[in-house]
């Protein structure tokens, strides 16, 4: 294995004198090497658990490394020459490998990567323009337009608010606000954060 394979052939070209015997004679041509040299053995690419990702993600696509192969992906925007290649744009992606006697050989499959488009960046709406300081008498209320294709969590700092899954959220207390939205292909986006403070009211006087 890794060797050449040599054999000499010979061919013999069979010559039909037109005369008035209709003999036959036999002329052996020279002798003429072909050296057949080994190919590597194709590569299959494991199938991912995930072949369908958002902007910004990668799926991770490899094969064992073999001395004296080396390797080209095709299928991206870029081609890679390592064993390992990182999809992150749409396209089906197939390895060429070639070994030590520049013989090549493309892999068994052919794996198809989908990259889904993000949501766009939701931009909040302050229910009371550009003021972020108020008392706890006064409603504020942060919102974006409503898409019912999409799917709303607000953020207090990184931490989930419980039951805030609409398209807008009433600040009751001081924070640090964002919104989540995802589409149906669980792409995401996040807005701005927005810092609110709200101060105590006034006690009524009696």
């Amino acid at each position: 294995k890794g060797t050449d394979v040599a054999k000499t052939y010979s061919i013999q070209a069979i010559v039909k004198v037109d005369d008035q015997h209709g003999g036959c004679s036999s002329i052996t041509s020279t002798p003429v090497e072909v050296r057949v040299k080994e190919a590597p053995i194709a590569p299959t690419i494991p199938q991912p658990s995930n072949t369908s990702i958002c902007e910004g993600d990668k799926v991770e696509l490899s094969v064992t490394p073999l001395p004296g192969l080396s390797y080209l992906w095709t299928g991206g925007l870029n081609s890679n020459t390592s064993n390992i290649y990182n999809a992150t744009t749409s396209g089906t992606y197939s390895l060429t490998v070639t070994n030590s006697n520049n013989c090549s050989v493309e892999s068994l499959n052919k794996i198809a990567i989908t990259v889904n488009k993000n949501t766009d960046k939701p931009q909040l709406i302050n229910s009371l323009g550009t003021t972020t300081s108020v008392c706890s008498n006064r409603e504020l209320t942060l919102s974006v337009d409503n898409d019912p294709a999409l799917t709303y969590q607000w953020y207090d700092e990184n931490t989930g608010i419980s039951g805030a899954t609409s398209s807008q959220y009433k600040v009751e207390r001081t924070g640090k606000y964002y919104l989540e939205v995802r589409n149906a292909n669980g792409c995401k986006n996040l807005s701005a954060v927005t810092q609110i403070v709200v101060n105590p009211s006034p006690i009524t006087p009696t």
